[in-house]
């Protein structure tokens, strides 16, 4: 079991993402401003979580865990549906695949939850 101390330190430890996953989200960003309504992909959260990671914030142990739960849970999304080929931004899976940092993103998120949870 943690200690305190082990506990607050944890909480304050942030990580900066890589440029990969800042790229992910950028484009689906760009694709929001460009095609506006016709991008229905992600929550607020989802576009909040985009904007932190194209601009490199720093981000929490407990962001960076919510972030490897969401790729988990959404496996398959990074492809491009076939019927969305020419139009990819109406594709919502991949989307928000991209939002929440792409293949970058997702490898990041995993290397530190997986190397948090060998510590424990």
């Amino acid at each position: 079991m943690k200690s305190f101390t082990e506990f607050l330190q944890e909480e304050s430890t942030t990580y900066k993402p890589p440029s990969g996953a800042a790229k992910s989200a950028q484009k689906a960003l760009d694709w929001k401003a460009k095609y506006g309504d016709e991008v229905k992909a992600m929550t607020k959260t989802g576009w909040h979580r985009a904007n932190q990671l194209a601009k490199r914030e720093e981000l929490s142990y407990d962001t960076v865990k919510r972030m490897h739960s969401f790729f988990s849970r959404h496996k398959g999304n990074e492809e491009i549906a076939d019927e969305k080929k020419d139009t990819p931004w109406k594709d919502n899976g991949y989307v928000s695949y991209l939002g929440w940092g792409g293949a970058a993103g997702r490898d990041w998120a995993k290397s530190i939850v997986n190397s948090q949870n060998q510590e424990d």
